[in-house]
């Protein structure tokens, strides 16, 4: 029995070479091995494979990088609230936060000459009205509530 390769055909007069596909084994005529591609970024490049027509893969487009759309076009000469202006002020008081905080905690009696309960609730032994007088007051500094 003659070997007789299935997918090359040869013909004695008019000799060509033979391949091998990368993918099957199969033998091919040479000519009919094409280069195996795939997407890599926005380019097809060759993987180094040649393969038989009947097993060469098609690129796959989620291989792709997404496309993404441009920025927006910036606004030209913008104008932004300034820092002086009311969209920066929530209160009728313009003094800054923290220079209201400090002046607050300042004034605030730390030493209360109220006696303690027997049971302060506070490890360090303050009074628990002084606390909870000192949280009104912050509450309403920051948030307007108090």
């Amino acid at each position: 029995m003659k070997w007789q390769p299935r997918y090359a055909r040869i013909d004695p007069r008019h000799p060509q070479a033979l391949g091998i596909c990368d993918e099957s084994d199969f033998v091919f005529n040479r000519k009919d091995l094409v280069k195996q591609m795939e997407w890599r970024g926005n380019r097809l490049v060759w993987t180094g494979f040649y393969k038989g027509k009947p097993f060469v893969d098609q690129p796959q487009e989620q291989l792709r990088p997404p496309a993404v759309k441009a920025d927006p076009t910036p606004v030209k000469e913008p104008r932004l609230p300034q820092p002086d202006s009311d969209f920066y002020t929530f209160q009728e008081n313009p003094v800054p936060l923290p220079q209201r905080l400090t002046e607050e905690l300042n004034s605030f009696n730390w030493t209360s000459s109220s006696p303690a309960p027997v049971d302060t609730g506070d490890p360090d032994g303050r009074p628990v009205e002084g606390v909870q007088a000192l949280i009104s007051k912050l509450n309403h500094i920051l948030w307007g509530m108090g």
